[in-house]
C-alpha cells in the first residue's frame, strides 16, 4: 500500500456553474516507476559491481537520460545500452531463476487518475522489447508517495524466448489498466538483460562484467545458442579467425597474459587490442577461458611441456603453418611458414641470436639448409563439459576431440619423436597437466 495515503479518500467531483461563474476541476494523478532487478547473478560495468535501483528517475533531465549509456558510442558501452543491465540464466538450467522485477510505483500529477482513485486497485504490466512480464496489481498512491510492487516474467516468454543465450537492450513500455482499458504510460524506461548459461566464473571477482557479455553477443555471435559446446566452438573459432590477431613468429612471447598457467589476464585489453594484435598461446587460452567463463561455461587451463613440431595448421593470423618461429632468427631459421624436412631426417645444433642473447638450439633441417621451429611448450583449455579441447592458438581445435585426439591432430609425432627422443603424442597424458587457469581479470 501507499505510504501516507488517507484512510478515506476524500471524494471530488468536477463542477460547473453558470455562465460567468467560476469552474472547479478536482487536480489529476498518474505514475511513474522506478524499478531493480532481483534474483539475477552480480554484474559489474568497467568491473564495478552494479547495485539496484537499475532505472532512477532522478537520473532524467530534459536533455539526457543518465540511466542509459553515454551518447558518444565505443566498443563497450553505445547509446542503445543501458548503464545498469542485469544478468541471468536461461530458462533450461537447473539453477534457474525467473527474472522478477521490484517496482517502485510514484504518484505524480497527470491526467490519468482522479482523486477518487487514491487507494483503489490497478493493474500495471511491462513489455521489454518481446519479453513480457505478467500484470500485477497495485494500489494507487497520492501525489509525492509511493507503493512497491513485484512484476514477474511471462511463462511463454521464459519458454519461448529465453530458453538459450539471449539479450535485449530496449526501452520498456509500461501499461496501466484502467476503466478496463490499458494504456502507456509516456515514461521511456531504458533496460538491458542478458541470459547466460549458469553462474559467471569466479575470476570475474565483482560480478560478470557486462562489457564482455556485449562483446560475445555483438562479435562472436553467440545469441541463441543451446548447447555450453556449440557456444565454446564459437567463442574459439572468434578468437582464432575474427579478432584481427596475430601470432609472435619472432619468439612466442605473451601480449596480455601474466603466466603459462593463467594468472592475471588483460582482459578489457584484449578485446580492445590496446596493446596490439600480436600475442601467443597463453592469452589465447586466456581469452577462450574468460569468454566460457563470462556465459558460465566451465573449463580448465592444460599447459603442456614438452609439446613439439606441429603438423601443417592455421596458425591464428598467419594460416598455414608447420614452422611456427619464422622470424625467429634468418640466419639460422627457415622464414618460411610451411617447411619440408630433409630426408632422411638429419637434427642439428646451431647459435641463434634472441635479442642480444644467443643460445644454441637443436632442431631439424629444412630443404634449404635452415632449420624449423617447434612449440617447446603450449597452452589451451579443455571444456569440462565433454573433456574435448579447444585451442583458438592452432588449428583452431574447436572442441571436437579429446586430449588424445587432439595431440594426434596438432602434433608432428615423427619429427618430435626423432629431434628429442620422446613420443608426447602417445604419452600426451604424461606431458599435458591442469593447471590454475585465469585467476584475476585486469580491467
Amino acid at each position: 500500500m501507499s505510504k501516507g495515503k488517507p484512510d478515506n479518500p476524500s471524494s471530488c467531483s468536477d463542477t460547473s456553474g453558470s455562465v460567468g461563474s467560476s469552474v472547479s476541476t478536482c487536480p489529476k494523478l498518474d505514475i511513474e516507476v522506478e524499478l531493480t532487478w532481483l534474483d539475477g547473478h552480480q554484474a559489474a560495468r568497467e568491473d564495478v559491481a552494479i547495485s539496484g535501483p537499475h532505472w532512477q528517475r532522478s537520473l532524467v533531465t530534459s536533455t539526457t537520460d543518465g540511466n542509459k549509456e553515454e551518447q558518444n558510442p565505443n566498443l563497450f558501452h553505445k547509446n542503445t545500452q543501458a548503464k545498469k543491465p542485469a544478468v541471468y540464466e536461461i530458462s533450461t538450467s537447473s539453477t534457474y531463476k525467473n527474472p522478477k522485477i521490484e517496482v517502485k510505483i510514484i504518484g505524480v500529477s497527470g491526467k490519468r487518475f482522479t482523486q477518487d482513485d487514491i487507494g483503489k486497485s490497478f493493474n500495471i504490466k511491462m513489455e521489454l522489447g518481446s519479453l513480457k512480464f505478467d500484470p500485477t496489481t497495485f494500489s494507487l498512491p497520492q501525489e509525492g508517495e509511493t507503493t512497491t510492487i513485484t512484476l514477474n516474467l511471462s511463462e511463454k516468454s521464459k519458454n519461448d524466448k529465453v530458453s538459450s543465450l539471449f539479450t535485449i537492450a530496449d526501452d520498456a513500455k509500461w501499461l496501466v489498466e484502467y476503466k478496463g482499458k490499458y494504456t502507456e504510460l509516456p515514461q521511456k524506461t531504458r533496460l538491458e538483460l542478458f541470459f547466460i548459461y549458469k553462474k559467471p566464473a569466479l575470476f570475474f571477482t565483482n560480478g560478470v562484467w557486462v562489457e564482455t557479455l556485449r562483446f560475445l553477443f555483438e562479435k562472436a555471435g553467440v545469441k541463441g545458442n543451446k548447447d555450453p559446446a556449440k557456444t565454446a566452438e564459437k567463442i574459439t573459432k572468434y578468437c582464432h579467425s575474427s579478432h584481427g590477431l596475430e601470432y609472435h613468429t619472432a619468439g612466442g612471447a605473451p601480449k596480455y597474459c601474466s603466466s603459462d598457467s593463467g594468472g592475471n589476464f588483460e582482459l578489457k585489453k584484449y578485446m580492445s587490442k590496446t596493446k596490439g594484435n600480436v600475442i601467443n598461446c597463453y592469452d589465447q587460452a586466456a581469452a577462450v577461458q574468460a569468454f566460457c567463463g563470462a556465459l558460465g561455461i566451465q573449463s580448465t587451463w592444460i599447459y603442456m611441456n614438452p609439446y613439439g613440431f606441429i603438423n601443417k595448421l592455421a596458425l591464428v593470423g598467419i594460416g598455414s603453418c608447420n614452422n611456427p618461429f619464422f622470424k625467429l632468427d634468418p640466419n639460422h631459421i627457415s622464414t618460411k611458414p610451411v617447411v619440408t624436412m630433409k630426408t632422411p631426417l638429419n637434427r642439428k645444433t646451431v647459435t641463434i641470436s634472441i635479442g642480444s642473447d644467443s643460445i644454441a638450439y637443436t632442431s631439424l633441417e629444412c630443404t634449404d639448409g635452415k632449420l624449423r621451429t617447434y612449440f617447446g611448450n603450449h597452452a589451451f583449455i579443455k571444456l569440462d563439459q565433454n573433456n574435448n579441447i579447444l585451442d583458438a592458438c592452432a588449428g583452431p581445435a574447436q572442441g571436437t576431440e579429446n586430449l588424445s585426439g587432439y595431440a594426434s591432430t596438432a602434433i608432428d609425432k615423427n619429427s618430435t619423436k626423432f629431434a628429442w627422443g620422446r613420443d608426447t603424442v602417445l604419452d600426451v597424458n604424461t606431458y599435458a597437466t591442469d593447471k590454475a587457469g585465469v585467476s584475476n581479470l585486469i580491467w
